[in-house]
């Protein structure tokens, strides 16, 4: 047994050490939070705690015998035990995952899941391991090709860098990114995006808009949404002369494209900058321009998730009347979509949105006749929508049906990483969905 001080609290509780297989130089132990006056069962009962559902998540480990899917789960968990303030069993997950990170087969492997282990550690505030995994991965990213790939993984360093207060030497850094292909020009643009954004959150205005003035490449969607990403943090502190300037200049600039899908996912975050202003008539106008070029999109699978992501930005905000209406568009179009693959894939965006605004009867429809298949990473399309469906029910204040639902989800994975993000709701119930791609 061993005694943890959780430094948030000033009250000692016991620690019972779980064993996790970790492939390293064979099995460790890491510590998981149950306390001794609350034990797992205590969610079984209905008391569903951040404590028990923690300890349910770290007793999950064991069945992950997969690295880079080790690695996804203990980046997400690491973060939800930082948020429920234990800072010192965070930092032995990032550890651990910062080793495994060295030990993947494919140096676009370890990149991308450096980048994604740094991300989480400055999330959890472990700069020192963010800054450590960015000099091995930048390290890394010399055997790699002169090719688009590089460039994407180069500037998702770039971001934890700045992240973790490091923003002159990752501007360094993106400046010397070529722009010899449309690929090449919007990785670029991104991650001066991605800059400006850290610049702002750590209270540097004039830095950000200085970066933002440097998007002269790449997708002009980048050079729109960097300036209204930018506009909410200047209102969250007040400045509303910036927050204003920036977003009319973001409106003009995603006026200027004739693009349907980038153009409704512009106008779709200006709208909730005005919404967050108090100006709701013409937040309301704005989702309406943006639902137009939402329909106008290349291909109906773009339809469709263009419409389904403006319905999640309508559940950040709370507008919740229109999306029902949003959600039965979007799934005309998924049904046109040209393939079964692009189809499930819509319904699965669409379901999680659904959820994320309290439709569950149109979440549960469509989780139910997903397919248990590969998606992305995954092994089970069906149980990253059970992840999103759980977090929406959190959201809505069905604690106890979430809990249910994470029970079910397999694999552990997906498990771990709806019980990381259900977590951080508990503790930051205004926290807004994960972003979905653009």
């Amino acid at each position: 047994m061993t005694i943890i001080i959780f430094p948030r609290s000033g009250i000692a509780l016991t620690s019972i050490l779980t064993s996790v297989t970790l492939g390293l130089s064979g099995c460790q132990t890491l510590p998981d939070v149950a306390s001794a006056t609350e034990q797992p069962s205590d969610c079984e009962t209905g008391n569903v705690s951040a404590n028990c559902l923690l300890h349910s998540a770290a007793s999950a480990f064991s069945e992950i015998d997969n690295d880079a899917h080790w690695i996804n789960a203990a980046a997400e968990y690491a973060v939800a035990l930082h948020v429920n303030g234990e800072d010192q069993v965070a930092r032995k997950y990032l550890e651990q995952a910062a080793e495994k990170v060295k030990l993947l087969d494919g140096v676009q492997s370890q990149i991308s899941a450096a980048a994604e282990v740094g991300k989480s550690a400055a999330e959890a505030g472990q700069d020192d391991i963010a800054s450590g995994l960015m000099d091995w991965g930048e390290s890394q990213a010399e055997k790699l090709e002169e090719n688009a790939k590089k460039y994407d993984l180069l500037g998702k360093l770039a971001s934890v860098r700045a992240a973790i207060g490091e923003a002159g030497l990752a501007l360094s850094k993106v400046q010397a990114f070529p722009e010899t292909s449309d690929n090449h020009s919007s990785f670029k643009a991104r991650t001066y995006r991605e800059i400006a954004v850290h610049q702002a959150k750590a209270g540097n205005f004039d830095a950000a808009e200085e970066t933002i003035a440097r998007m002269t490449m790449g997708l002009t969607y980048y050079q729109s949404t960097a300036r209204s990403d930018v506009a909410l943090l200047a209102l969250e502190v007040g400045d509303q002369k910036r927050a204003m300037k920036l977003t009319r200049e973001a409106d003009v600039i995603a006026r200027a494209q004739d693009n349907g899908y980038f153009f409704a996912g512009a106008l779709r975050d200006i709208g909730v900058v005005y919404a967050r202003a108090g100006e709701k008539d013409k937040a309301s106008q704005f989702f309406e321009d943006a639902k137009a070029g939402a329909r106008t999109g290349n291909s109906n699978q773009e339809r469709a998730r263009a419409l389904s992501r403006i319905a999640t930005s309508l559940a950040d905000i709370k507008l919740y009347t229109d999306t029902g209406a949003i959600f039965a568009e979007a799934l005309t179009f998924a049904k046109q979509a040209k393939s079964p693959l692009f189809e499930n894939f819509c319904n699965y965006e669409i379901a999680g949105s659904a959820a994320f605004a309290g439709e569950f009867d149109t979440a549960n429809g469509l989780a139910a006749i997903l397919p248990e298949t590969k998606f992305g990473s995954t092994s089970s399309l069906r149980a990253v929508t059970q992840r999103d469906i759980a977090w929406g029910l959190a959201k809505h204040g069905r604690l106890k049906d979430a809990h249910q639902l994470i029970q079910t989800i397999s694999p552990a994975r997906e498990r771990i990483m709806a019980i990381s993000r259900v977590v951080r709701l508990l503790k930051y119930p205004d926290m807004e969905a994960f972003p979905r791609y653009l």
